[in-house]
C-alpha cells in the first residue's frame, strides 16, 4: 500500500480481508484506486455502508474555508474508528466516526480526532454544516464566505441562507448555534464558562448538569468529564467524583481528554485498567463464557476494552489488527474492513490462505472443553484488591477487628453486592445470580411501592430489565427490596463512619445481614473473625445494635419512666451534652433514655443516634427529590428550546413560588430568638409535610454558590 500526491491505492478485498469474509463476500476481486476526495466511494467499497447524503458538499465546504482534504484510508496513529476527511491549518484531523455501537441519529458523526480519542463536533454531516455556513456568515469576510455559499448552491440555502443569523435578532452566535442549529459540546461549556465569568454559578450548575442528559450526546462521555470540573469549581468534590466515574462506564476514547485527568477526579487508580486488561486474557474470556456471555458478546467486548487501552496512551496502531478480528468475527465485517484498511499487520495475516480467524468455531470447542473441565470457579485477580488507600484498608480491617469481625472480600464485576449477598446467607458468592433474580422479581411484583424511586426518568420496565443484567450495580432500591425479600435487616460497615442500617423487621433476635462498603462503589461481605465461612454467617452481635428494634418501640414508655426515676440519676448532664453534640440530636430527653440503655455508654449512644437518623433522612431525601427544583433549565440557558419553554412556564411559577416559600421560611427562623427557632426534628412550617431538617432546614443548610 503507498501514500503519495493526494492518491492512495485500496488493497482488494480478497487481499486485506481474511478468509472468512472472502467466504461471505465471494466473487472477483478488483484493485481499486481512491483519490482524496473519493470519500464516499471508500464508504461504500470499503466500510460497506452508505455515505452521508451531503458528504460532497461537506467536503466542499472544508476545502473552501482552507482546509486540506486528506485521503480516508490514512488511519496511522489515530483510532481505527474514524474516516479521515480534512486536516486543518493546525494539524488538526477531522473526520466520520464508524463505530459499531452507534445510537440513532449518530451512526456517523463529525469528529475532531485526538491522540487519545476524538471530541464531538457535530451529530451528523448536515448539522455540521449548517454550523459552519452560520459561522462563516457572522465571523469570516464577505469574500471568504461568498465563496463557501457559493461552493455549496442550492443545498446550503436548504440549511441556511446569508444573512439569517442577523434577521433572526438573537442576542449572540453561540444562542442562535444552541436554538437554530442543535447542540454542540464546544458551544455548552463555553455556555457555562460564560456564566461563571458572569457570577452566576446556579445557572452555570444547571446548564452543566443539562449537558449530561443521557440524550443529549449518547454514548458520549464527555458532558461527564466537563460536568466533574465544574463540580469541582464550586467545591462539590464528592459529585464530582460520581460524575468523573460515571464518564469512565463509557467508551474512554470519547472523554474529550487523558485517562489520567479524569481518573484523578475519579479517586481511581489504576483499578479500572488492571480490570480491563484481565477481560481481555484467555482466563477472562473462559471466565466470560462460563457465564453464559454469547460469543458474539464477548468479542463486541474484547474489541471496546481494546480501544479503551489505546486510548489511554494513543497507541492505536498496535491494537488495529485485533480490533478488527473481534468485529470480523462477531458477524461486522463491514467495520472490520474499516479498522484494517491500510494495516500491514492485517496484510500479512490474511495473505495466509489458512489463516483462521481467531474465536473461529475449533478456538470455541476448545474454550467450551475448559469450561466444562474447570472443576472450582477461578477467583479473579483483581478480586483482592484494596478499595481506596492501602492505609484506609488496614484502617478499615482495625476498625472491624475491635469488634471482632473481618472482611471477605467478593469478586468486584458489578456483583459485588449480590455476591456479599449470597457469602452472608449461603457462604458462596457464586450463587449472587439468584438473588439478584430474587430482588429484581420482589421490585417487579411491588411495583407501586418502588417506581416512584426510580430516577432520570427511566421507564420501570427498562430499569428492571437491566438490573436483571448480569454486572448491572445495585443501588439503594436492591438493599431495600433484599432486606424485604429475605426477611433480613442489613448493616452496612463505613470506614471511620457510623454504621448504617437498613431495618425492615422489627421482630428481637432476627437475621442481621453484615456488609462492608468501599469507597462508594464496592461491597464485600463481613463476618466474625472466627466463622469459617463453610455456610451462612454465624450470627453476629454488636453492642450498639443488638436490638435496635426494640429500643425504638421502648423509648416512649421508657421515656415516661426515666422522668424522676432512678434511672435518670445514672446518665450526667456532661455525657447528655458529649452525645448531643457528637449525634447531632437536639432532644435532650431522647439522649438520657438511649444513654440509659446503653449503660452509659457515650460512644455507643452516638452511633446508635446517629444510625437512626441517617436512616431516618436517606429515607427523606428520597421522598423529597420528587419535589420541584428551584432553577429550571430554560431559564439558564437564555431559551434554548422555545417548545420546552411555553410547556414548562405554568411549571415554572409553581417553582418559583415553591423556592419562595423556603427562602421566606428559612428568613421567618433565622430571625426568631434561638429558643423559638424550629426544631429539626419537626414538621416544616412550609407545609409539604416533611421535617425540617429534611425539607426548608435541608435547603438553609445548602452552601451558597451563587
Amino acid at each position: 500500500m503507498q501514500a503519495g500526491g493526494g492518491v492512495i491505492c485500496g488493497v482488494s478485498r480478497a487481499t486485506f480481508i481474511p478468509s472468512l469474509l472472502r467466504r461471505n463476500y465471494g466473487g472477483a476481486s478488483t484493485l481499486r484506486c481512491f483519490s482524496a476526495p473519493d470519500h464516499a466511494g471508500f464508504i461504500r467499497d470499503v466500510a460497506v455502508t452508505q455515505p452521508p447524503a451531503h458528504l460532497p458538499q461537506l467536503l466542499s465546504v472544508l476545502q473552501a474555508r482552507g482546509d486540506k482534504l486528506v485521503s480516508p484510508g490514512v488511519k496511522n496513529g489515530i483510532i481505527p474508528l474514524a474516516i479521515p476527511l480534512a486536516e486543518k491549518s493546525s494539524g488538526a484531523i477531522t473526520a466520520l466516526l464508524r463505530w459499531p455501537t452507534a445510537p440513532s441519529g449518530m451512526e456517523m458523526p463529525v469528529v475532531e480526532v485526538q491522540r487519545h480519542g476524538v471530541w464531538l463536533l457535530a451529530k451528523n454531516v448536515d448539522q455540521f454544516i449548517h454550523r459552519i455556513l452560520v459561522e462563516e456568515d457572522v465571523l469570516s469576510s464577505a469574500e471568504r464566505s461568498d465563496d463557501l455559499f457559493n461552493a455549496l448552491g442550492d443545498a446550503g440555502d436548504k440549511l441556511y441562507r446569508k444573512g439569517d443569523f442577523s434577521k433572526s435578532n438573537v442576542s449572540s452566535l453561540d444562542v442562535y448555534l444552541l436554538k437554530k442549529v442543535g447542540l454542540f459540546p464546544d458551544v455548552l461549556e463555553r455556555k457555562v464558562m460564560k456564566h461563571f465569568e458572569s457570577g452566576d454559578h446556579v445557572s452555570a450548575l444547571v446548564t452543566g448538569e443539562f449537558y449530561t442528559k443521557k440524550e443529549n450526546f449518547p454514548g458520549f462521555a464527555r458532558p461527564f468529564v466537563f460536568n466533574a470540573e465544574i463540580l469541582l469549581r464550586v467545591g462539590r468534590s464528592i459529585e464530582a467524583k460520581d460524575a468523573a466515574r460515571g464518564a469512565l462506564k463509557s467508551p474512554w476514547w470519547t472523554l474529550g481528554c487523558k485517562y489520567q485527568d479524569v481518573a484523578d477526579i475519579a479517586e481511581w487508580e489504576d483499578e479500572q485498567i488492571e480490570y480491563v486488561k484481565e477481560k481481555i486474557t484467555e482466563e477472562g474470556r473462559q471466565e466470560d463464557l462460563k457465564k453464559g456471555k454469547p460469543l458474539e458478546q464477548l468479542l463486541l467486548d474484547e474489541a471496546a476494552f481494546l480501544l479503551d487501552l489505546a486510548s489511554v496512551d494513543g497507541s492505536w496502531d498496535d491494537s488495529v489488527e485485533r480490533i478488527g478480528e473481534c468485529y470480523n468475527n462477531a458477524g461486522l465485517h463491514d467495520i472490520a474492513r474499516s479498522c484494517w484498511f491500510e494495516s500491514p499487520r492485517v496484510l500479512s495475516l490474511s495473505q495466509r490462505e489458512d489463516a483462521e480467524p481467531l474465536h473461529s468455531s475449533k478456538t470455541v470447542v476448545t474454550m467450551v472443553q475448559a469450561k466444562h473441565n474447570k472443576s472450582k470457579p477461578r477467583k479473579q485477580p483483581h478480586q483482592a484488591k484494596k478499595y481506596g488507600k492501602q492505609t484506609d484498608m488496614a484502617q478499615f480491617r482495625s476498625q472491624l477487628d475491635a469488634l471482632g469481625l473481618k472482611i471477605v472480600q467478593v469478586t468486584a464485576d458489578g456483583n459485588c453486592f449480590f455476591r456479599a449477598l449470597a457469602d452472608q446467607l449461603e457462604g458462596s458468592e457464586d450463587e449472587h445470580g439468584k438473588y439478584r433474580s430474587m430482588v429484581v422479581q420482589y421490585i417487579k411484583k411491588n411495583r407501586e411501592t418502588f417506581e416512584p424511586f426510580i430516577e432520570d426518568e427511566v421507564p420501570f420496565d427498562e430499569y428492571c430489565q437491566t438490573m436483571e443484567n448480569d454486572g448491572t450495580w445495585a443501588g439503594h432500591m436492591e438493599l431495600q427490596a433484599a432486606s424485604l425479600v429475605t426477611r433480613s435487616n442489613i448493616c452496612i460497615h463505613q470506614n471511620m463512619s457510623p454504621r448504617w442500617y437498613i431495618r425492615n423487621v422489627e421482630q428481637p433476635g432476627y437475621r442481621m445481614i453484615h456488609l462492608s462498603y468501599h469507597d462508594e462503589e464496592h461491597y464485600n461481605s463481613v463476618r466474625l473473625k472466627e466463622d469459617p465461612g463453610d455456610g451462612p454467617a454465624r450470627p453476629v452481635a454488636i453492642k450498639a445494635d443488638s436490638d435496635l428494634s426494640s429500643s425504638s418501640r421502648q423509648a416512649k414508655s421508657e421515656l415516661k419512666k426515666s422522668k424522676g426515676g432512678p434511672g435518670k440519676n445514672m446518665v450526667d448532664a456532661g455525657s447528655v451534652k458529649i452525645v448531643m453534640a457528637g449525634s447531632g440530636c437536639e432532644n435532650a430527653e431522647k439522649v438520657e433514655q438511649i444513654l440509659e440503655q446503653m449503660a452509659g455508654d457515650v460512644d455507643a449512644a452516638i452511633e446508635y443516634l446517629v444510625a437512626e437518623q441517617e436512616t431516618e433522612e436517606i429515607s427523606e431525601e428520597i421522598s423529597l427529590s420528587n419535589c420541584p427544583a428551584e432553577t429550571s433549565y430554560d431559564d439558564a440557558v437564555n431559551g434554548i428550546s422555545e417548545q420546552s419553554k411555553e410547556k414548562n412556564e405554568n411549571d415554572t411559577i409553581r417553582q418559583d413560588s415553591w423556592a419562595n416559600s423556603i427562602k421566606q421560611t428559612h428568613k421567618d427562623n433565622n430571625m426568631l430568638p434561638e429558643d423559638k427557632k424550629i426544631p429539626r426534628n419537626k414538621a416544616c412550617p412550609c407545609g409539604s409535610k416533611k421535617k425540617y431538617k429534611s425539607c426548608c432546614g435541608s435547603a438553609a443548610r445548602r452552601p451558597n454558590i451563587v
